[in-house]
């Protein structure tokens, strides 16, 4: 008969086998999700640095040489590794944050029309440095699916393999047992000192199952701080807008990015990721009994 045990493991692996179709759709959202936030996020990081860079605008004619020159400096995307970059790009926009701030605090600008400016490039920066944020968001539920995945593979690689092995195990006492009764017959030493049950954690299931769990947890989180945070967007993007609305050069330019890029992305990320963590929330189980086996 099967320990007890390899019973329970039996379990495990019907129930990861069951849930297959499911884990495996959910993963291929999570993709589709990342893959296509990142095209819009790029977009919207494109859109307001062209702005603040001064892409297809002029500054007002009437402003001053001197106010000009005093303005910070514009925004050079670095060109590094992907991860590297977008730790350095973070890095290369809070400066520039920073810069218009002081400038803006200290009131160095006499020209308003380049005051009034300055406040919109800073609105806009922090709307950038939020598209940054998102993008982060959607690389953390990537490597959370990416975990996920190696621990469901591990689940059904080690009850396949403990099953097996069991197999086998059983398979051998049996004929150990035919022999014995063959050498007893003909009066020959029985074939002992075979060691043939399983050392309790020798291999286990366990570990594998409750970070497959933990991972779960982890992905359901990262959506909800992602919904809160991309809910948040909403307001920023308003404020920007009526910024925006008082300098003539940047209001149509302004709008037009949030109108086609900001505020469409803002509606994607939340439909998308709502309809994922729906998803995730529904994501089955492992059966308390069965928990309560692999805890014994």
């Amino acid at each position: 008969m099967p320990l007890p045990q390899l019973t329970t493991i039996a379990k495990v692996g019907i129930w990861i086998h069951d849930n297959l179709p499911t884990f495996t759709a959910a993963a291929k959202k999570v993709a589709r999700f990342v893959h296509n936030s990142a095209e819009s996020l790029e977009k919207w990081h494109k859109g307001g640095q062209d702005i603040i860079n001064g892409k297809d605008l002029n500054r007002d004619p009437s402003s001053k040489s001197d106010v000009r020159s005093s303005m910070p400096q514009k925004i050079k995307r670095p060109s590094l590794s992907r991860d590297r970059a977008q730790s350095n790009e973070i890095e290369v926009l809070q400066t520039s944050l920073e810069e218009r701030k002081k400038a803006f605090d200290r009131h160095e600008l006499a020209d308003k029309n380049e005051h009034n400016r300055l406040k919109v490039e800073i609105d806009i920066l922090e709307l950038i440095i939020s598209a940054q944020t998102l993008g982060r968001f959607i690389s953390n539920l990537r490597i959370h699916q990416s975990n996920l995945e190696i621990h469901r593979q591990t689940i059904q690689n080690t009850c396949g393999m403990l099953d097996d092995i069991n197999v086998q195990r059983l398979a051998i006492q049996r004929m150990l047992t035919a022999m014995n009764q063959v050498t007893d017959r003909l009066d020959m030493p029985r074939l002992e000192k075979f060691d043939l049950k399983m050392k309790p954690g020798a291999v286990s299931v366990k570990n594998a199952v409750t970070a497959f769990e933990e991972t779960q947890l982890h992905l359901r989180e990262e959506v909800k701080n992602l919904i809160e945070f991309t809910e948040s967007q909403k307001e920023a993007a308003d404020r920007v807008r009526a910024t925006a609305s008082k300098v003539e050069p940047l209001r149509k330019s302004v709008n037009d990015w949030l109108s086609d890029s900001v505020e469409p992305t803002i509606k994607s990320i939340l439909g998308e990721a709502t309809t994922l963590l729906e998803d995730l929330e529904m994501m089955p189980r492992l059966q308390s009994n069965i928990r309560t086996e692999l805890n014994r």
